[in-house]
């Protein structure tokens, strides 16, 4: 189990195992409004802890979390050229 204080940004996809908890989600999904998290229920890396505690259970490693899958599909976007860009290439 893992200790995120009020704060915090949660490092890794977890599952919550305090009772209930209030989390910011704005990094992740643009959501302005925080949402309330109940025990058992899980949360995404990159949320943001409203709460003063909550522990957690780390429920994926790394390279298989939200965060991991948005940063690839980033650098992935990166790499490939938009439609325009191939017509001025040919001008």
């Amino acid at each position: 189990a893992i200790v995120i204080l009020k704060g915090q940004v949660l490092p890794i996809d977890c599952e919550l195992l305090s009772d209930f908890t209030e989390w910011s989600n704005a990094a992740i999904s643009g959501e302005s409004e925080a949402k309330v998290y109940h025990k058992g229920m899980r949360l995404s890396s990159g949320s943001v802890l409203i709460s003063e505690q909550a522990i957690l259970k780390v429920v994926k490693t790394y390279k298989d979390s939200d965060i991991s899958r948005i940063q690839n599909q980033l650098e992935a976007l990166k790499n490939t050229k938009a439609p325009i860009q191939d017509i001025t290439d040919r001008l």
